[in-house]
C-alpha cells in the first residue's frame, strides 16, 4: 500500500487507535504473504516484529480483530469453517425463534451476535471471553433442543 494511504488510515489523533489501525494494516500485508495456510496457531506475537510497519510500536499480541487473527494464524480455511460454524448457529437458532418466539432464546442470540460484533475489535481468544462464548453456543444449543422436545406445553423455561 502507498504510504499516504497506510499515514490517512492511521492518522486518527489517538495513539490506541493508531496502533490498532496499524496493527490490522500490518496483519493484511502478512495474510496477503500466507493467505491459505496462515502462520500457526499464537503466532501473531512473535510474527508482530517481522510484519510491523513503521510507527507500530505497542508490543501487543493479537491483531485486535478476530476475523483477521483467525486468517493469520490459521489460513482462509479455518476462516471459511468459522463463517459456516456461525451461518449453522444463525440458521438453528433463527428458525426455532420463528416458530416459538422464545425470549431466551433471542436474548442467547443477542449476546452471541454482541460478542461478534465486539470481536471486530478485540479477540474471542481471551481467557474468560472464549469461555463465555463457548456457554452462549452451548446454553443456546441447549435451548433449541429443550424448544423442540416441549413443543410450547410446558411451563418452565429451561436455560
Amino acid at each position: 500500500m502507498p504510504s499516504s494511504i497506510i499515514s490517512g488510515l492511521t492518522d486518527f489523533g489517538d495513539w490506541s487507535s493508531q496502533q490498532r489501525a496499524l496493527t490490522l494494516l500490518s496483519s493484511v500485508a502478512a495474510i496477503r504473504a500466507r493467505p491459505i495456510l496462515g502462520y500457526g496457531s499464537g503466532s501473531f506475537a512473535s510474527l508482530r516484529p517481522d510484519i510491523a510497519l513503521a510507527g507500530l510500536v505497542d508490543d501487543i499480541e493479537m491483531p485486535h480483530n478476530f476475523v483477521v487473527e483467525i486468517w493469520l494464524e490459521l489460513g482462509i480455511l479455518a476462516l471459511v469453517c468459522f463463517v459456516i460454524l456461525v451461518a449453522f448457529y444463525y440458521f438453528a437458532a433463527l428458525r426455532m425463534y420463528r416458530r416459538r418466539a422464545d425470549p431466551v432464546l433471542a436474548s442467547l442470540v443477542a449476546a452471541f451476535t454482541g460478542m461478534l460484533a465486539t470481536s471486530l475489535t478485540a479477540s474471542l481468544f481471551i481467557r474468560g471471553v472464549e469461555e463465555v462464548f463457548a456457554l452462549i453456543v452451548a446454553l443456546t444449543a441447549a435451548r433449541v433442543v429443550w424448544l423442540r422436545k416441549t413443543n410450547g406445553h410446558e411451563n418452565t423455561i429451561a436455560v
